[in-house]
């Protein structure tokens, strides 16, 4: 989710704007706020006034406690409601600080959902000399996240999946050997910081993880890996390869505290094979010393097992990850029951939202967790069955073999500053600067929801070829634009809907079968 701002204006009313002399609420960023000045305007700003009301429904985000503000200002000088220019002075990480631009919007009571930039989008960078700068950039510091799939197959029919489809999931293998990856990679490699080896598909099922495993991490030792898996074929030689190499994070999809409910959703899966093998990733890592690989676990919530959702975060905890990333249904071809989406049952998902966070507070375990919905009703929980982890309890982690690996020497990841991400943050969106991904192991797209492609593998074009060419050069310029590129129309985080929509990445009906074609 990119950085951004909540707020709300308490006083004065909407329609009371003309002889205003102070306004007052509550402002919340996705990064800790440590001051707020007036970028434009006289007047005073006093931040960090007790709101414990928005602790209790924004709790997650920095500052929620101490999130309300009073802004002093000259009578009468909101009367056209055009806005205020804010900058947020916010923990940047490494000991640094970052200021974000803000426009506070007075005209509206509602809480109000906002991107923050560094500086203006407009104006700070020359068309001109933008691709002299992009190579100037990444020859400096790489700065590239390289996705693709190595495999266009999965073990598992996923409710909610393309792979629920017969068609899609008989359809015959494809799969990139360790010769082709090597030639699809190395002209692009000396950019690139971090590789994804999955998208859409189940990376362990091709035989030649292991060796495009070996290659990144013995070729290219600074790359930071990284993979998303169902669990299911994460056996003893593949945990042990992960660890032996120094994989920076894996991804592990899970939704559900009990085996009823997990296998119900993961057609095909095994609850307890599932469970062993994550339990035995993380006793590999406590008796190897290895701080890698962090261990993410993704939770797809639905209408049967949102209940479930708040123990699942103690079951996580007690699996070794370091965050969970809740996340809402995704509208899709495969997916026609609306029932199962929260957006029906807003309520609900408030009620258990709540309970989430709690736990997750309990525990100590960092959660990424959708915005609460705008909804005046309440939810009653009685009937609703009470959920223990007797299931979880009982499995034991698979059996390790051979001896302990010895983790690799990995260098230290520094900071993002200065990579490309970062210096083109403050335009459009950073990603046509930063980011390639292969969809069918040959559509070259700046990210998943990009409506087109920017070039063709099978064309018998390099990846630099493509990424340094035409048609992504016109995409980074207009990046430079207030509203980006028309092929963006379709993202839901640029389109600003920072509600329901951004925490699940929004619909993206047809999406996924766009991208199988």
């Amino acid at each position: 989710m990119p950085e951004h701002a909540v707020y709300c204006i308490d006083h004065p009313r909407a329609g009371d704007l003309s002889g205003a002399d102070h306004l007052a609420g509550w402002l919340l960023c996705s990064k800790k706020i440590e001051a707020v000045e007036l970028a434009a305007a006289p007047g005073s700003f006093t931040y960090g006034l007790s709101r414990p009301d928005v602790a209790s429904t924004w709790e997650l985000y920095p500052n929620a406690a101490q999130s309300g503000f009073r802004l002093e200002l000259p009578a009468g000088s909101l009367g056209d409601g055009s806005g205020l220019d804010l900058v947020l002075v916010v923990a940047g990480g490494l000991g640094f600080r970052q200021r974000l631009r803000l426009r506070l919007d007075p005209s509206s009571n509602a809480t109000q959902h906002a991107l923050v930039h560094k500086r203006s989008p407009i104006g700070s960078f020359s068309p001109e000399t933008l691709e002299d700068q992009l190579r100037a950039c990444l020859e400096a510091k790489p700065g590239i996240t390289f996705r693709l799939d190595i495999i266009n197959k999965c073990n598992l029919r996923c409710i909610m999946c393309h792979y629920s489809d017969p068609d899609v999931f008989m359809r015959p293998a494809k799969k990139l050997t360790l010769d082709e990856f090597r030639d699809l990679f190395e002209d692009i490699a000396p950019s690139v910081r971090n590789v994804m080896l999955s998208c859409a598909d189940e990376p362990l099922a091709s035989n030649h993880f292991p060796d495009i495993l070996r290659y990144l991490a013995g070729e290219h030792p600074r790359v930071n890996i990284a993979f998303c898996t169902n669990a299911m074929l994460m056996n003893a030689r593949i945990r042990r390869l992960i660890v032996e190499h120094g994989v920076s994070d894996v991804y592990l999809s899970m939704d559900g505290v009990y085996k009823q409910t997990l296998e119900r959703i993961r057609v095909g899966s095994k609850y307890q094979r599932i469970v062993a093998n994550i339990l035995a990733l993380r006793d590999l890592k406590q008796a190897a010393r290895s701080e890698r690989p962090t261990v993410i676990l993704n939770f797809v919530m639905m209408d049967c097992n949102i209940h479930e959702a708040p123990k699942f975060v103690e079951l996580a905890s007690r699996l070794g990850a370091s965050l969970i990333d809740f996340r809402h249904l995704i509208a899709n071809d495969y997916m026609d029951d609306r029932g199962q989406y929260l957006s029906e049952h807003k309520a609900k998902y408030n009620f258990f939202r709540a309970r989430i966070a709690k736990a997750a507070k309990r525990c100590g375990i960092e959660v990424s967790l959708p915005s609460a919905f705008n909804t005046s009703e309440s939810f009653d929980p009685t009937g609703l069955p009470e959920v223990d982890l007797g299931e979880f309890e009982a499995v034991s982690p698979d059996r390790a073999q051979g001896d302990l690996p010895v983790p690799r020497k990995t260098p230290k990841i520094t900071s993002l500053r200065g990579t490309s991400a970062d210096t083109f943050s403050e335009t459009f969106c950073e990603m046509p600067f930063s980011e390639i991904m292969i969809a069918g192991q040959d559509r070259v797209q700046p990210c998943p929801f990009y409506q087109g492609e920017l070039g063709r593998l099978s064309e018998g074009k390099t990846l630099s070829e493509i990424f340094y060419g035409p048609a992504f050069q016109r995409l980074r310029q207009n990046m430079l634009r207030p509203h980006g590129d028309a092929g963006c129309r379709g993202c839901p985080i640029k389109a600003k809907r920072l509600t329901e929509d951004v925490a699940g990445f929004g619909s993206a009906r047809g999406k996924l079968r766009r991208l199988l074609k």
